[in-house]
C-alpha cells in the first residue's frame, strides 16, 4: 500500500479533527483561553508525525499507528509495511517493552506515554478500509472531556501545585485509619500499584498532590475536602467512594456559582426589577447568587431582574451561559464542565436506582483541575463573598 494513501488518509482524519474540534469549541473574535490555544495547537500538528505499519495474525488484520507529539518528533508519514508483532515492536522503539504482549491481538487500545509525548493506537482490521468508522472513534477518543488523549495532554501541562507552591497535604491523620479493609476496594489496588500488605499510607498518597488552589473560594474547598476524605474512607467501606465521587460534583457547582458571584463588583451591586407593577433598584454589598435568588423569591420577582445590567441567570445552566459569555470559561472549559455534572453531580442527587462508583482518584484529579482553572486568574487577595442574606 503506497505511502501516499496513508498521507491522505490521514490529513483527512486532521481535517474532522478540525471539525470536531470547533463543533465543540467554535472560533470566536475574542482571544482563546490558554487551555483552548494548546489544544488546537495540538489538533493542528496531530497528524504530521506518525507511523503506521499493518500487523498480519493467523485470523486477521491489525493497525498500529504511532502518533508523535513532541517537538523532536520527525514529521511525515511512514508506512512500514505488514509486519509480524514481534517486527513491529523492534521497528517501533517508542513503544515500552512492558506494552509490546497487547501487539498481538485480540484487544484493541489507545495510548499516552507522557515521558516521551506519544500517542499509540493498536486497533482491528485495516483502518483504510473503514475510515469514516475510524475518524469517528478516534476523534472521540482524542476529545473526550474527561479522560481524552488531548485533555490527558493538556492536564499534564499544567501543574497548578508547582505554579501555585502547594505542598502536598493528608486528608486524614493516618492514626485514625484502622478496621477491616473492604474487600471490593481491595480488589483496586493492582490497578494503582499499592501493595496488600500494607495499602493505608499508598491509598491516601493516591490523593495527596489533589489540591485546589489558595484563590479558591472556602465553601468550594470545604466541600472538596469532604470527597478527599471519603475517597480515602472508601478503604474500608466500598460505597463510599461513591459518595466521594458526589461531593466532588457538588463541590464543582458550588465553584460555578462562586466564581460567578466574582464577577460581580465588590462595591456592591444593582438590582433591578423591570416591572411596571413591581419595579425597583436596590444596593447590596457583597451578595451571593444564593442571597439574590433570596431577594427575588421574597420581593416576588420572578423574571426581568438585572444585576448591574444583565440578565439575572437563575440556574446553573444560566449561570454557566454567563460564565462563557464573561470569557470567564471557553467553550472547551464549559464543555467538560457539563460532562462532570451529569455524570456525578446530577445523578447522584437525584436518584431513580443505587448508584454505585468504583473508587478512582482521578474523579477527583479533573474535578480539581477543573475548579482550579476556574478560579486561577482570581487575585489571591480577592474579597471572598460570604453566606446569607445581603444588607439593603
Amino acid at each position: 500500500m503506497a505511502a501516499l494513501d496513508w498521507a491522505g488518509l490521514f490529513h483527512r482524519v486532521s481535517q474532522q479533527l478540525k471539525t470536531d474540534l470547533d463543533s465543540i469549541c467554535p472560533p470566536s473574535s475574542q482571544p482563546p483561553m490558554q487551555d483552548v490555544r494548546a489544544l488546537r495547537s495540538t489538533v493542528a500538528s496531530f497528524c504530521e508525525a506518525i507511523k503506521v505499519c499493518l500487523i498480519s495474525t493467523p485470523s486477521n488484520f491489525y493497525t498500529l499507528v504511532v502518533f508523535g507529539l513532541g517537538p523532536n518528533a520527525i514529521r511525515g508519514i511512514q508506512f512500514l509495511g505488514v509486519l509480524s508483532a514481534t517486527e513491529a515492536t523492534s521497528a517501533l522503539v517508542e513503544i515500552p517493552a512492558e506494552d509490546h504482549d497487547l501487539i498481538r491481538g485480540p484487544g484493541s487500545f489507545l495510548r499516552w506515554y507522557q515521558p516521551s509525548d506519544i500517542v499509540v493506537q493498536f486497533i482491528r482490521g485495516n483502518i483504510s478500509s473503514a475510515e469514516k468508522e475510524y475518524t469517528t472513534q478516534l476523534s472521540k477518543a482524542l476529545l473526550e472531556p474527561f479522560d481524552g488523549i488531548f485533555q490527558q495532554r493538556l492536564t499534564a501541562a499544567v501543574d497548578f501545585n508547582a505554579r501555585y507552591g502547594l505542598s502536598a497535604t493528608t486528608a486524614v491523620d493516618p492514626r485514625s485509619l484502622c478496621g477491616k479493609i473492604d474487600a471490593r476496594t481491595s480488589a483496586f489496588f493492582l490497578d494503582f500499584g499499592i501493595p496488600r500488605d500494607c495499602p493505608i499510607e499508598q491509598w491516601q498518597n493516591l490523593i495527596l498532590r489533589i489540591m485546589l488552589l489558595p484563590q479558591t473560594t472556602g465553601p468550594v474547598k470545604s466541600t472538596f475536602e469532604i470527597a478527599r476524605k471519603l475517597f480515602v474512607f472508601s478503604l474500608f467501606e466500598y460505597e463510599f467512594a461513591t459518595v466521594s465521587a458526589h461531593y466532588a460534583g457538588l463541590a464543582l457547582e458550588s465553584a460555578i456559582y462562586n466564581r460567578w458571584n466574582l464577577t460581580l463588583p465588590q462595591r456592591g451591586v444593582v438590582l433591578e426589577h423591570k416591572s411596571s407593577k413591581n419595579g425597583g433598584k436596590l444596593m447590596a454589598q457583597m451578595p451571593t447568587h444564593q442571597a439574590i435568588t433570596g431577594v427575588c423569591k421574597d420581593k416576588k420577582w420572578d423574571e426581568k431582574v438585572l444585576v448591574e445590567g444583565r440578565p439575572f441567570p437563575r440556574g446553573l445552566r444560566s449561570v454557566l451561559n454567563d460564565l462563557e459569555n464573561l470569557v470567564v470559561i471557553s467553550a472547551w472549559q464549559r464543555r467538560r464542565i457539563d460532562f462532570c455534572l451529569e455524570n456525578l453531580r446530577h445523578p447522584l442527587s437525584h436518584l431513580e436506582f443505587k448508584p454505585l462508583h468504583p473508587p478512582n482518584p482521578k474523579v477527583l484529579a479533573v474535578v480539581a483541575e477543573i475548579i482550579n482553572q476556574l478560579f486561577d486568574l482570581v487575585p489571591q487577595s480577592a474579597a471572598a463573598r460570604g453566606w446569607g442574606s445581603p444588607q439593603f
